[in-house]
């Protein structure tokens, strides 16, 4: 078995950083792999890259990684808006931004980077290019109408949709429903969960990105890392259980500068979620239903 030998790594990077923060087992991994990156590294210049949509605590964050060495020096925050000046070289920076339009050239003078991952490493944003709206329902139990209704509202906009649910067990449900009602015909849907073996998982994949499926039909295992640019549509058919996962959704539209909806179906009981992701995210939410008929 091959050993890697820290001392000529040059660069890190640490994707979807906040899930690796949250779990004990990965956290105690990527603080020995870091503190050895590091320290290997103490003598020469190196780059160490934080990649996620969301960091919670972001601030406790940089200073958590501060103390462990992983950067020093000021550290400053930067929007997702603001350029990077490319001749001049910050010993440290955090840096809110596109990796794919900004740092490559940040990358080149920069020691120590920690980017933000397509929309922002603090969770006070979304890609702008977002329209966010909702559809009250009367009773969770017409969402099922309610988002066969929005299917075919939206059909004509529609290159690629992607549907989260909170429950796996309701996706079968969902499928057929669609199904039954000839919006989707059974290759165009595709369904992503955890409990799916492997082999399949990577077919329902690969069925959504050629085009063959244009309905992905997933829980929360699909919201990070998959990068499908054309995805016009995210439903919420369940609100998620926190803010930083509703960033994380939304984030599969809206990619590369493209416009995105994201449309979550709601009860009137849950206005007061998506009040929260609106100042959270500084984002505001059009009421769809009324909307049609204004």
């Amino acid at each position: 078995m091959n050993k890697l030998r820290l001392h000529s790594v040059r660069m890190a990077v640490v994707d979807e950083v906040d899930v690796n923060l949250l779990s004990p087992a990965y956290r105690a991994s990527l603080n020995a792999l870091l503190n050895e990156h590091c320290i290997s590294r103490i003598e020469e210049r190196h780059t160490t890259v934080f990649v996620s949509a969301t960091v919670p605590q972001h601030r406790h964050f940089m200073e958590y990684a501060r103390q462990q060495g992983w950067m020093d020096g000021d550290i400053k925050l930067l929007s997702p808006d603001d350029k990077i000046d490319a001749t001049v070289v910050p010993t440290r920076v955090n840096l809110k931004s596109n990796p794919k339009t900004d740092s490559e050239s940040a990358l080149n003078t920069e020691e120590s980077v920690s980017l933000g991952r397509r929309a922002a490493l603090a969770a006070n944003s979304v890609p702008n290019q977002i329209q966010h709206l909702y559809a009250t329902c009367t009773d969770s139990r017409k969402k099922l109408k309610a988002l066969v209704f929005l299917l075919e509202r939206e059909r004509t906009w529609i290159t690629k949709a992607m549907v989260f649910c909170n429950e796996s067990r309701n996706l079968h449900q969902i499928a057929s429903y669609i199904r039954a009602r000839n919006l989707f015909n059974e290759t165009e849907i595709a369904m992503l969960t955890s409990g799916m073996p492997q082999r399949q998982r990577r077919n329902a994949l690969e069925r959504f990105r050629s085009g063959e499926a244009r309905l992905l039909l997933t829980t929360d295992l699909a919201s990070r890392g998959l990068d499908i640019p054309d995805t016009s549509h995210v439903f919420n058919f369940d609100l998620p259980e926190t803010a930083e996962q509703y960033a994380h959704r939304v984030g599969r539209t809206g990619r590369i500068g493209r416009e995105g909806r994201a449309i979550s179906i709601i009860t009137s009981a849950e206005h007061f979620v998506l009040e929260r992701y609106s100042n959270r995210f500084m984002i505001t939410f059009v009421d769809l239903i009324t909307t049609l008929q204004s």
